[in-house]
């Protein structure tokens, strides 16, 4: 099993509570690189390429920079509730790509790549052709 690091492509600040710390949501669009196995897990900062640069910065150190304003960020955890959302599938090919089975991680987020029954696959030549696309909940202080 390894971890298969995210290619972040861009990053949104989709919605900003002007008047408090909660409701906050970044959206993040990224692509993979060969996720060979199914058992391999992918996570979105803390490693692999943020804009055409490798980085080894934590997603939250990337809404940080997105904001810039000083503010501390801190993601929400994953419930049925909320705290992450994927808003677009990727695409490689014809194959349809889902993330599922997100979870914070420290300051990062992963996830497992799916076919839209949920299971877990793997996509050798990456995911490319169209990137994912997650929003993520966060709070600022």
């Amino acid at each position: 099993m390894a971890t298969i690091y995210a290619e972040i492509k861009g990053i949104v600040l989709a919605s900003e509570n002007i008047q408090g710390t909660t409701g906050n949501v970044a959206r993040i669009a990224f692509e993979l690189p060969a996720y060979t196995a199914s058992s391999d897990n992918g996570q979105i900062g803390g490693g692999g390429y943020d804009r055409g640069t490798a980085t080894t910065d934590s997603l939250v150190t990337m809404i940080q920079k997105q904001r810039r304003d000083g503010k501390t960020v801190s993601l929400l955890a994953v419930t049925a509730g909320g705290g992450a959302i994927l808003c677009n599938t990727g695409l490689q090919g014809s194959t349809q790509f889902y993330a599922g089975t997100w979870a914070v991680s420290g300051s990062n987020l992963t996830f497992n790549l799916t076919n839209s029954a949920g299971t877990e696959i793997d996509a050798a030549s990456g995911v490319r052709d169209r990137a994912l696309v997650v929003e993520v909940s966060y709070t600022v202080a």
